[in-house]
């Protein structure tokens, strides 16, 4: 009978200690960490800035090197002198050529349309019209409203801009009102095999700081491989979405050198240029 009592209060002991030492066990076993978002990765720096007056430090990033063409913009706000974001402005665009005869131009531009950043990013757009050189340079400004602290101010870097290899962007001289128009393409930015968006946009100079975007262009389009002697089917001409921004379809039947055959009208379908065209190589 001793020996029946003696167990029955062993067992639950034993299995209250195996249970803890469970349950210890359980406790050891690392977490994987949530992953941290961070919104400028693959993106390039493109510089920094502080704006004492607005109290906030800005860094200013891209999707990569500064080039000839439509560019995506991203700036991300600190308070000056930490690593705390600020989550509420508002944020605009002020790119400036100094040449080196004496004149100054600015170019297109697309502010952010936002208060409140997308990851932490104000996105918005410069289409620069011509690359930096050893005479002529870029300077970017930023003009920035704290909504945090009810503060304004602006500051400014040096950026350079290059020429790419194949060019994202073609202007002409309309030869009904003599504007300078200038047209860049944003997609395919990777072109594949197959159907794929072609997206350009339409802006003309109509002063040295003012450089609005065109919204009543008719473009039409045509593929052809020099290579093989061929274009493709099933295309589709591009038309005006928002802000000087045009959308259609343009179909690679197989990898290679392509080249885009471009025409521009006017709303009266009177053609302003067709002698320019964009090469995509892939």
């Amino acid at each position: 009978m001793k020996k029946i009592l003696t167990w029955a209060l062993v067992l639950p002991l034993t299995a209250s200690v195996m249970l803890s030492s469970c349950k210890k066990d359980d406790d050891d076993i690392p977490t994987t960490p949530t992953p941290v978002n961070n919104p400028v990765k693959g993106k390039t720096l493109i510089g920094k800035a502080t704006s004492d007056s607005a109290e906030i430090d800005i860094r200013v990033y891209a999707d990569e090197a500064l080039f000839v063409g439509y560019n995506k913009i991203y700036v991300m706000l600190y308070e000056k002198g930490s690593d705390k974001q600020i989550m509420k402005a508002e944020v605009s665009y002020d790119p400036m050529m100094s040449m080196s005869g004496g004149m100054n131009h600015s170019c297109p531009i697309e502010n952010p349309d936002m208060t409140a950043p997308k990851d932490g990013l104000f996105e918005g757009a410069i289409v620069f019209v011509m690359p930096t050189t050893a005479m002529d340079g870029w300077t970017l400004g930023i003009r920035v409203h704290n909504l945090v602290n009810s503060k304004e101010g602006s500051a400014e870097m040096s950026v350079t801009v290059i020429e790419p290899t194949d060019a994202r962007m073609y202007s002409f001289v309309s030869p009904v009102d003599s504007k300078k128009i200038f047209i860049s393409m944003l997609e395919p930015a990777k072109p594949e095999v197959g159907m794929n968006d072609f997206v350009v946009t339409a802006h003309f100079k109509e002063s040295a700081m003012n450089w609005p975007a065109l919204e009543d262009l008719h473009i039409e389009f045509e593929p052809y491989m020099p290579t093989m002697g061929h274009g493709s089917p099933n295309n589709v001409n591009p038309v005006h979405m928002k802000d000087g921004h045009y959308q259609g379809v343009v179909n690679f039947t197989m990898s290679g050198l392509w080249q885009l055959f471009m025409t521009i009208k006017d709303n009266q379908d009177v053609v302003l240029d067709d002698a320019n065209s964009f090469y995509l190589n892939f």
